[in-house]
């Protein structure tokens, strides 16, 4: 009888002997699993950054993007000749109270323009 006893503690001490070794290669095979999912996740980030990257190129090549540049390009041109043609009102608006502040300190009159390039021919549209 403690023979058979003996036999099963020694039976049983060496089935959780065995428990312990395959649960430790469980955890090893569960950890290199986990490092290789995170290098794939790295991996799959770099791509998807990558494949952004395309797409806004793409996006830029598109006849979208290409519409979308010519409509700024458009605007700013539209601004750029805005400005202008208030920096020309302004000038000549500047030139016709000169003439008209020197006009009637000397002679009363109206002053008339010098050249007809200096003024549009109708003033009231300034």
């Amino acid at each position: 009888m403690q023979k058979l006893t003996l036999g099963l503690v020694v039976l049983l001490i060496v089935g959780m002997g065995w428990m312990y070794y395959d649960s430790q290669q469980q955890l090893k095979q569960a950890r290199l699993q986990s490092q290789q999912l995170e290098q794939q996740l790295v991996l799959l980030n770099k791509e998807v950054a990558l494949l952004s990257e395309q797409v806004e190129k793409l996006d830029e090549n598109s006849v979208e993007g290409i519409v979308r540049e010519a409509n700024n390009a458009i605007l700013d041109g539209w601004q750029s000749l805005v400005n202008s043609v208030d920096n020309e009102l302004k000038k000549a608006r500047q030139k016709v109270k000169e003439q008209q502040d020197t006009g009637s300190n000397s002679s009363g009159a109206p002053a008339q323009p010098h050249s007809a390039d200096d003024l549009p021919e109708d003033p009231s549209r300034i």
